[in-house]
């Protein structure tokens, strides 16, 4: 992808990514959420699962790195 966004498949280690934030890039937003123990009807949560519409989320993601840049 163009390297400011991308769709990965493995966990995402935070110290890496902090560390691929050069000087000039002037600033890095993350957002890490914690998912909650036990869902509204107080069910335990066992897993979380993700999926994505992948080449819609890439055509979208290239949009918003050229805006930005």
């Amino acid at each position: 992808m163009s390297g400011v966004l991308d769709i990965v498949r493995e966990p995402i280690d935070p110290r890496r990514l902090e560390a691929s934030v050069r000087p000039q890039d002037g600033a890095a937003v993350t957002f890490f959420g914690r998912v909650r123990g036990y869902a509204e009807d107080a069910r335990a949560i066992a897993a979380l699962s993700y999926e994505s519409y992948e080449s819609m989320a890439r055509e979208e993601l290239g949009a918003i790195a050229r805006e930005v840049r």
